[in-house]
């Protein structure tokens, strides 16, 4: 899998995917610094949603799609696994930390499993 990390670069990264013979489904392993379903890392996507200075590539149009879409959704995750989204100060990685209370609290089988231990290849 190829993504784009915070300084711009494309970087290639292993997954390891999994079939559960009880669901029947395909479950993919992301390390912790990649989120579902987005093609760039943890940090480039929390640094163009903090509106960090020289984020000019990603476009006006996707930034705001993921504050008005994927934080909302986020938001809703932590709630049902009963927490609260942690604020937003600077320097904090407030968004890794959000993934992994949602990922590593699901009782149910999720099609991106979380993996802190996971690395790139």
């Amino acid at each position: 899998m190829k993504v784009k990390d915070s300084k711009k670069r494309g970087k290639r990264y292993q997954v390891r995917r999994y079939y559960c013979a009880r669901c029947k489904k395909l479950h993919t392993e992301l390390p912790s610094d990649l989120a579902p379903h987005m093609k760039k890392e943890v940090d480039y996507i929390q640094d163009a949603i903090d509106g960090v200075p020289g984020m000019d590539e990603a476009e006006n149009s996707t930034i705001a799609r993921w504050r008005n879409a994927y934080i909302p959704k986020l938001e809703a995750a932590l709630s049902a696994a009963g927490f609260t989204m942690p604020k937003k100060e600077p320097g904090r990685r407030w968004l890794s930390e959000v993934l992994s209370k949602i990922y590593k609290n699901k009782q149910k089988h999720t099609h991106n499993a979380f993996s802190p231990e996971a690395g790139a290849g």
